[in-house]
């Protein structure tokens, strides 16, 4: 089937060059998916290597879509003057606001909002740049709906249910995903760990744990320090796997 008008889309994830986790694999399925239907994709990022890494760790081509560098860093004349081209702009952010000038505008928002100002005339005017907020769950809708005064969207994060067996057997294995980090965006396996252990200690025969997650090398002392805290005990962690 032939599209009758295509599109011009920019997409923007700030954390791109940092980690590849649940954010990235959201803003980057949109990418494939819209360049898969005959739009022109173009990503606000410098290529360098990432093409590979982001086909091993996620499983997502990108060969045709075209890496342009991060306008972002521009300043907001040349900012104005390359976004105005673009028909569609989507834009992940923690909680900040940018000018975007394309013809639609979409900010696919993600909790903790780290140091939210939007109640100033500058955060107004951005705001009405952008036809509509995006989320990830009903839960998220809630925190972005109360803190931006906006009706969001709720687009939840894509997930390949093909490569699910409904033949599996069920084991024993509780098992949580999650970037390793003692960030903002800590995921608290070290929790997880400790309450499992209570757990054990307290009679629970034969469950085991796995944690698994991508792990930059500023995060290694939390990692080494999980895999102590989980010695003696039925707990696997892996880090930066497929």
């Amino acid at each position: 089937m032939e599209i009758e008008e295509k599109m011009r889309v920019g997409i923007y994830d700030p954390y791109l060059g940092a980690v590849l986790g649940g954010g990235e694999r959201y803003v980057l399925t949109l990418a494939e998916c819209l360049r898969a239907s005959g739009h022109q994709v173009d990503i606000f990022w410098e290529e360098d290597k990432l093409l590979g890494l982001i086909k091993e760790k996620l499983g997502i081509d990108l060969a045709e879509i075209n890496f342009v560098g991060d306008i972002f860093k521009l300043d907001l004349f040349e900012r104005w003057r390359i976004t105005r081209r673009y028909d569609v702009i989507f834009f992940l952010s923690d909680g900040s606001l940018p000018w975007l000038f394309a013809k639609k505008n979409f900010i696919h928002m993600q909790v903790p909002l780290i140091g939210v100002r939007n109640k100033s005339l500058v955060s107004s005017l951005k705001k009405r740049l952008i036809k509509n907020f995006i989320c990830n769950s009903e839960f998220t809708k809630k925190v972005i709906d109360k803190v931006y005064g906006v009706k969001s969207l709720v687009l939840y994060p894509p997930v390949s249910t093909e490569d699910f067996s409904n033949k599996a057997i069920k084991k024993n294995i509780i098992l949580g995903v999650g970037r390793f980090t003692q960030s903002l965006h800590a995921k608290k396996q070290d929790v997880l760990v400790r309450n499992f252990k209570l757990f054990i200690d307290c009679g629970l025969k034969n469950w085991r744990l796995f944690l698994v997650g991508g792990a930059l090398p500023e995060d290694q002392s939390f990692l080494e320090g999980l895999k102590k805290l989980a010695e003696g005990y039925t707990i696997t962690i892996r880090e930066n796997i497929s």
